[in-house]
């Protein structure tokens, strides 16, 4: 009896799931995780006898599985109870921070060389002088915050890997984050639930940028505006725990004697502000950054003194460009993940008189797009 009763709630299950795959339908966009939701495979005999199929198979299951933000969270629960710290890629630090993992094992060493190669052959044709180079390699809190990782914490080692580009990467000004935020660290200049910096910890790298490449550092004519109290980012996304706390959002709010046209995708829409408040409204409150990610970004000022600035990015950047566009005539923003034109081109189509390479440290070592770099 015990055995058919196991067996009876064992059918039960997988048939009340599979039900629920077929109710439910698919899923496009998931809010939660800011990302899109693998598609069902088509069937192809070369996919089949690859392999190809069985992994975007799989891929699509865990992806459009029923209820699975409930799964997530209830497996959370389940792991904390039993005093895990390592959840999903993601450690349970202390103070209520999260912190993404990322050991020597995730790293793909082959990768980063190739990016340092392309790195030093963009610098070396853009035929503009070192001091109108600059290069940002953004540590992330897992180095910064590393006293709040759990004791066993495996991390890859971020002060290797940046001495290490900062020596491969000669043809520019190397700016070194490390010890202006290490100096912050007492402050909130990371998120807690999100791998980003907050917008204390981007105007940090600001000052550091400026002291770097001769900009003079501004007066401290702004004020702060907290704009949401509720911000819950990508890292708890991957945990879904409501025992952590919410994050806030803040922008600065400069008294810039300047005016500022916002130009996305080729001047496709327009805004005079940096900021996006409607995004506040939705799951990924940092959109409130320009929107978010964009192939291109212009803004343009009146500013009129003939310095043009090329930022080529990842996210790092939608809180840090607000600062550094009040000391350009007019500011660009490419991510090369969504921008398919030629970046020489576009150089020399702006009249571009300085650049500046921001990633995080994560990023660099991940993003095949730099490859473009080359070309």
């Amino acid at each position: 009896m015990e055995n058919k009763i196991t067996v009876g709630v064992f059918v039960i299950l997988l048939f009340s799931l599979s039900i629920g795959n077929l109710l439910c339908g698919d899923r496009i966009f998931s809010d939660n995780e800011n990302r899109y939701l693998a598609d069902k495979p088509p069937v192809a005999v070369s996919s089949v006898l690859s392999g190809n199929y069985t992994e975007k198979l799989e891929a699509y299951i865990n992806d459009q599985f029923v209820w699975r933000d409930a799964w997530i969270s209830l497996k959370t629960k389940a792991q904390i109870a039993l005093l895990h710290k390592d959840i999903n890629g993601v450690y349970m630090a202390k103070d209520g921070y999260l912190i993404q993992r990322v050991s020597e094992q995730d790293l793909d060493r082959e990768q980063i060389e190739e990016n340092i190669t392309a790195l030093n052959m963009f610098f070396a044709k853009t035929s503009l002088p070192k001091n109108n180079l600059s290069l940002m390699i953004v540590p992330t809190s897992g180095l910064i915050l590393s006293e709040k990782l759990p004791p066993y914490a495996q991390m890859f080692d971020q002060n290797e890997m940046i001495d290490s580009i900062k020596q491969s990467v000669p043809n520019c000004l190397f700016v070194d984050l490390r010890q202006q935020l290490l100096d912050k660290k007492g402050e909130y200049i990371y998120y807690k639930t999100d791998h980003h910096w907050t917008t204390r910890g981007a105007f940090a790298a600001y000052l550091s940028w400026c002291e770097t490449v001769g900009i003079p550092s501004p007066e401290a004519n702004y004020s702060i505006e907290e704009v949401t109290d509720s911000f819950h980012g990508s890292l708890y996304s991957k945990v879904l725990y409501n025992g952590v706390p919410y994050d806030s959002i803040s922008i600065f709010r400069y008294q810039s004697p300047h005016r500022f046209l916002v130009e996305y995708e080729g001047g496709k829409s327009q805004s005079d502000s940096f900021y996006q408040r409607e995004r506040l409204q939705e799951k990924d409150k940092y959109a409130v950054f320009f929107g978010g990610n964009h192939a291109e970004l212009k803004i343009t000022s009146d500013n009129k003194n003939n310095k043009r600035l090329l930022v080529i990015k990842d996210s790092f950047a939608n809180a840090f460009v607000p600062f550094a566009a009040e000391q350009f005539e007019s500011t660009h923003m490419l991510d090369l993940r969504y921008f398919h034109g030629n970046v020489y081109d576009y150089i020399t189509d702006n009249d571009i008189t300085d650049i500046l390479v921001l990633y995080s440290t994560v990023n660099f070592a991940s993003d095949r797009n730099l490859d473009k770099l080359r070309h």
